[in-house]
């Protein structure tokens, strides 16, 4: 099926076996199902996944803030949080006979928020507060075996891009101080962790909800018994269907 059809928008995969038995009118052939995810690449999916994945943006933005001033550090309660004003599409796409599944998640209106502890005694009540405003693009590809082969579905890259970062702004009065006196928090550490925040970056992520273990086990069945499977599209469900075979 490579060079069949490329660019085509999908919601999951679904793998089975061909069942030939025989009918009224001679013989039938019957898609039976062995595993599927029907929906984990729709559109709604990817949106609700891209809105869980604040934590892990988070520890990105702290890890690449540089040191902060003496006698300060990140709070508990700093949190991103991912807009759900989303935009997402997942296409299986056919290039140099190579198939593979692209997935593009967009995020507007993101809200990275800081709050940071200080030392000596100084009342909770006073830690700085600040908020840095930002867009997020994800892009995953997901490589698919070959027809007439065996080998599995695997994430061959993933990518999260942080951008139209706003500059940082107080959330409290303690904040808006500090953002006034970024200059001498710059002149105390070398470093402008301010204005590092709201930088633009890329990182890789961990990409974990993707349920590529059940599909692959389902393939690993099929390679025990030495059936390599054919593609093709199943238009009512916009899936991408793997057959193993006929059996029967």
């Amino acid at each position: 099926m490579p060079g069949q059809f490329g660019g085509i928008q999908i919601n999951g995969v679904e793998i089975g076996s061909t069942l030939i038995r025989a009918g009224p009118h001679g013989l039938e052939f019957l898609f039976e199902d062995i595993a599927f995810d029907r929906l984990f690449l729709s559109s709604q999916n990817l949106c609700v996944q891209s809105v869980n994945a604040g934590p892990q943006v988070l520890r990105t933005f702290l890890a690449a803030a540089p040191r902060l001033p003496l006698g300060f550090g990140f709070h508990s309660e700093t949190s991103v949080a991912i807009s759900s004003n989303c935009d997402s599409r997942a296409d299986f796409v056919t290039v140099g006979g190579e198939t593979n599944i692209t997935i593009n998640v967009q995020n507007t209106g993101n809200e990275l928020r800081v709050r940071l502890t200080t030392a000596g005694g100084i009342p909770g009540s006073l830690d700085p507060k600040f908020s840095v405003r930002f867009d997020s693009e994800s892009h995953v590809v997901i490589a698919v075996p070959k027809e007439d082969a065996l080998g599995h579905f695997g994430i061959t890259s993933s990518q999260v891009s942080v951008n139209n970062t706003s500059q940082v702004s107080g959330g409290n009065l303690t904040g808006d101080v500090a953002v006034a006196l970024r200059d001498i928090f710059e002149f105390l550490t070398g470093n402008d962790f301010l204005g590092a925040l709201s930088r633009d970056r890329t990182f890789t992520p961990n990409i974990t909800p993707l349920p590529l273990d059940s599909i692959n086990n389902a393939i690993d069945r099929s390679q025990f018994n030495g059936k390599p499977f054919k593609q093709s599209f199943n238009s009512a469900n916009n899936t991408l269907r793997l057959d193993l075979g006929p059996e029967g």
